[in-house]
């Protein structure tokens, strides 16, 4: 971890963002996706916060409201202290410098008909930073410190491995020298050799270039390896965020015990219990009351049926939104 992880970069409170539903629903309502539901989470300055959850649940469109790659949600995200909403003409111009992203597909996210040196001095040219020369120099500089060679600069993405169109993102996400990177799934489509390579390059150029990281991932183990906190995320909301090694030893949440407990161990020898899950995910269109995990809990009260729970600080830095763990006469979040 570098720079200082006690100042808050990005800070989500209370942030809702829906989609309509293309077709209407019975009743001829048209029915609304609910993405994000009240999402509260501060991602601090030199840290790597990774943040879990099944398929669908919300993180990716999380990463994309934080990039400003999405409008039209509620609530109030900042960075730096600014609210995102109020960015405009040279200031939006300035975060979009600050912040970039790092896709999941590393083939689709580089245009095939651009060699990779003109994808990596992409970002120079459109801010018009330096001369032609000075841009040429540091595409360079970029491709070498990600590992490759300047003569890779002439070939097409098509002719490169899944790892090194990775690695080709990187270096364009680096174009602007970012304070946040928003990385997306970056390793989930790679080989799990090629993966380990791919996240010491990440944690070397944090450590170089004083980065911030949101490390969206379904995979547990990846981030239990780069992430400082994680969050768990439930159909659009947080139930549980802790520094990594307090969420891996200790989970309060039944929802984060039931995914470590799917998580195969390398070591055979050391098996987790798994808890079990009842039904599927809730349609995010229809989502129930009370608690949004409760209809697949199998420690669910009465209460957890009516009131939601908020998200609470049972231990220094560790939060968890659940009733088991505060008084159930408490309601909210």
């Amino acid at each position: 971890m570098t720079a200082d992880t006690d100042k808050a970069l990005i800070e989500a409170k209370g942030v809702f963002k829906s989609y309509p539903l293309s077709a209407r629903m019975f009743s001829g309502k048209q029915g609304v996706i609910h993405a994000l539901n009240g999402v509260d989470l501060t991602i601090n300055s030199g840290e790597t916060l990774g943040l879990v959850g099944e398929s669908g649940c919300g993180k990716s469109t999380f990463g994309r409201v934080i990039a400003r790659l999405e409008d039209g949600y509620q609530g109030r995200v900042t960075f730096e202290g600014k609210p995102l909403s109020t960015l405009k003409g040279e200031g939006l111009n300035a975060f979009r410098k600050k912040v970039q992203v790092i896709f999941q597909d590393p083939f689709s996210s580089l245009n095939p008909r651009m060699k990779v040196g003109r994808i990596v001095r992409e970002p120079l040219d459109i801010h018009a930073i330096g001369t032609h020369k000075e841009r040429e120099e540091k595409m360079k500089a970029l491709l070498d410190v990600v590992g490759l060679q300047p003569a890779h600069a002439l070939r097409y993405p098509h002719e490169f491995s899944g790892g090194q169109r990775q690695r080709i993102g990187l270096a364009r996400a680096l174009a602007l020298n970012p304070a946040l990177i928003v990385c997306d799934e970056p390793v989930s489509a790679l080989d799990v050799s090629i993966q380990a390579q791919v996240l010491n390059l990440f944690l070397e150029l944090q450590e170089k270039f004083a980065l911030t990281y949101l490390f969206i991932s379904h995979d547990l183990h990846v981030v239990q390896f780069i992430s400082d906190r994680v969050a768990v995320m439930y159909l659009g909301k947080i139930l549980e965020l802790a520094p990594k090694d307090t969420l891996f030893e200790n989970p309060l949440s039944p929802y984060t015990q039931a995914l470590l407990g799917a998580s195969p161990l390398p070591d055979p020898s050391n098996r987790r219990r798994p808890v079990p899950l009842e039904g599927d995910v809730p349609d995010p269109a229809n989502l129930p009351t009370g608690c949004l995990f409760h209809t697949r809990c199998p420690n669910r009260k009465e209460i957890c049926k009516i009131s939601p729970p908020a998200l609470i600080e049972v231990e220094p830095h560790h939060f968890v939104r659940c009733f088991l763990h505060h008084d159930v006469s408490e309601e909210g979040g």
